[in-house]
């Protein structure tokens, strides 16, 4: 195993000459190969006598390492990969895809959480392997150093034929590249006599995020509409294409486009405040109307007869108030529980449509500003009610 060319596949100077790279790279997701011959045992130490259990087996391990600062900018000591030194057995190394350091909310300060990147990648990567090729799995065990006996290190292979072996490693390279959401920085790719980059040798697909099938549905609302045109830039989640630049500085305009239309029509169509109180409370008396909705036992024929006391704008509605039609003794006598009950506000089309319909057609203004508030308020003459 020579060491040196994975220093350069760990390091490849398409990155590292990168300002701060040390600080970007943190881990790497490694892929790596070696050819059994799997025997009933050894106690013999003669493999003529000893039993063969099949033909052999081609196992392929896929791991993740952290990287250190050392290791992301210099003299390298090769983590998960450099340690199987010690057992003094070759293997293949076929593939290197390295991760920057995962950086969002809800990080924790678990040691291993700046290579959160490669250890999604390499989860990602067993289940797809998994599901396409349905390997064997093998458990193999490494004596963690020479002297220890009594520690072993457990760790799962995959049977992949040698046969498939291009086609497992393209399988691969598409699948962090082109498929799982994996921010990946680099891929090093590994022959017998070379090394290369793996991006090159892939034709690259935007990685399309949140895609479902919708069943039943006539329509998307505004939100999944947007959700289905996010697009996630190959290589960094943080960028944006130009499709998406553009898109979002057109999304935003038509958003103030319609936003200044709506001011528009509400200065011309809402009416004030002062107004509507001359409509409800002309000479500071409050109209009088008969409510006939109660929806209480205890208010049933009590006080149906309502008088208008104030309008009042909150947030962005004008809301008319009303208590029962009774003297200001008969009020403050009143029991506190069923005077909450029978006072209360409705809407200006509200009031409009329920108590005063000829108000409606009193004045011009009048009309079109209760077309205006049966609008703001989304009310549905269709189901007598309002939309959510």
């Amino acid at each position: 195993m020579n060491y040196n060319v994975f220093t350069k596949g760990l390091n490849p100077s398409e990155i590292t000459k990168e300002p701060k790279a040390e600080e970007r790279l943190k881990g790497y997701v490694y892929v790596i190969s070696k050819f059994f011959q799997p025997y009933e045992d050894m106690k013999s130490g003669n493999k003529k006598k000893d039993q063969k259990l099949n033909n052999g087996l081609n196992l392929v391990k896929i791991g993740q390492s952290t990287m250190t600062t050392k290791q992301a900018g210099g003299d390298k000591s090769h983590g998960r990969v450099g340690d199987l030194r010690t057992a003094l057995i070759s293997l293949k190394v076929h593939r290197f895809y390295i991760f920057p350091r995962y950086d969002m909310p809800g990080k924790t300060r678990e040691s291993n959480s700046d290579s959160y990147n490669a250890k999604a990648a390499e989860n990602a990567l067993h289940y797809a392997v998994m599901k396409k090729f349905k390997p064997a799995v093998m458990r193999l065990e490494f004596r963690t150093t020479q002297n220890a006996t009594d520690k072993e290190r457990f760790t799962e292979w995959f049977h992949i034929p040698e046969k498939r072996m291009d086609e497992f490693l393209k399988f691969l390279d598409d699948q962090i590249f082109n498929q799982i959401d994996a921010d990946v920085t680099y891929g090093t790719g590994f022959t017998k006599d070379t090394m290369f980059n793996v991006r090159e040798t892939l034709t690259l697909a935007p990685k399309l995020r949140n895609m479902e099938v919708i069943k039943n549905r006539r329509s998307l609302n505004k939100r999944q509409h947007a959700m289905r045109l996010r697009v996630l830039p190959e290589g960094q989640k943080y960028s944006r294409s130009n499709e998406q630049f553009t898109r979002k500085l057109e999304e935003e305009k038509e958003k103030k486009r319609r936003a200044e239309i709506h001011k528009k029509r509400r200065d011309k169509y809402e009416g004030k405040v002062p107004f509507w109180k001359t409509q409800f409370m002309p000479n500071g008396v409050g109209l009088k109307f008969r409510d006939l909705h109660a929806f209480h036992p205890k208010l049933k024929d009590k006080y149906p007869n309502k008088k208008i006391v104030d309008v009042r704008k909150h947030h962005t509605k004008i809301w008319v108030h009303y208590e029962p039609n009774i003297t200001a003794r008969q009020l403050a006598n009143m029991d506190p529980e069923l005077k909450e009950m029978e006072e209360g506000r409705m809407t200006i089309d509200t009031m409009i449509r329920e108590h005063f319909p000829k108000m409606r057609t009193k004045t011009r203004f009048i009309k079109d500003s209760y077309d205006w508030h049966v609008f703001q308020n989304k009310y549905n003459p269709a189901a007598d009610d309002y939309d959510d």
